[in-house]
């Protein structure tokens, strides 16, 4: 969430959330850089299926999904033929409004 202090807008999400964004981030434009790289990282995770059953990598509690590997493998499939894009970077003004 973001504050304003003296007439400018103060950032006031934790280190942790900041890291979080950072990360997701940074997974996003692993993809768009290089989109059948990323298909051959996701195809990795098809073996931690049971049917539609997934246990997570930390190895917790398996989650169990609705649509098993088909979702996944169609995802694989789509990021095979993608051309690589641009990546995303944040911008202070989006990141102010999206705390609001």
């Amino acid at each position: 969430m973001a504050s304003i202090q003296n007439g400018r807008v103060r950032d006031q999400m934790s280190d942790e959330e900041r890291e979080s964004v950072e990360k997701a981030l940074d997974e996003i434009n692993e993809c768009r850089r290089d989109p059948p790289k990323y298909a051959a990282k996701l195809a990795l995770e098809l073996a931690r299926y049971d049917g539609n059953k997934l246990t997570p990598a930390d190895g917790g509690d398996p989650i169990m999904t609705q649509e098993g590997t088909k979702a996944l493998q169609e995802c694989i499939s789509a990021l095979k033929a993608s051309e690589p894009r641009c990546e995303l970077a944040r911008k202070s003004g989006i990141d102010q409004a999206s705390q609001d």
